[in-house]
């Protein structure tokens, strides 16, 4: 998607990763955080969000100047993203303009209240398939 007029120029890369093995759909809370990379002008951003009752809020957020080092899936990748800096606490930039841009230009982009809802559900299916198997497997066990 090209971008013009919007403070800025180039492609919009955006691509929705589930973050299951940290960030699971909580039982307890009936949310479910995932993870949103957006690629524009050079610079990747791994937004840390989290949906909740139709409310997508943003959690955090690490920049890349290499869309690699955002995607990557090796171990070494991994651990060179635990090492960054995690962004400012959200509720630090509360009374700014910045959060609202932010959650805006993710929007204009297609990271909607809808796709986090669309996530969660799919975790949730995702988790009863597994909880499913799950069972199936101890009573094999057990017969």
């Amino acid at each position: 998607e090209e971008e013009e007029g919007k403070g800025g120029s180039g492609k919009v890369v955006a691509a929705v990763i589930i973050d299951c093995e940290v960030r699971a759909h909580d039982p307890d809370e009936d949310s479910t955080a995932f993870t949103a990379l957006v690629t524009r002008n050079g610079i990747t951003a791994d937004f840390s969000l989290r949906t909740k009752g139709g409310e997508l809020t943003l959690e955090g957020v690490t920049t890349y100047s290499c869309e690699a080092d955002a995607c990557a899936l090796t171990p070494e990748a991994k651990f060179k993203r635990g090492q960054r800096y995690a962004g400012p606490a959200m509720t630090e930039l509360e009374g700014t303009d910045l959060l609202p841009s932010i959650l805006e230009f993710l929007d204009e982009h297609g990271v909607t209240p809808a796709l986090g809802e669309y996530v969660h559900k799919q975790v949730q299916v995702a988790e009863q398939r597994e909880y499913m198997g799950l069972l199936k497997d101890l009573k094999a066990m057990a017969a």
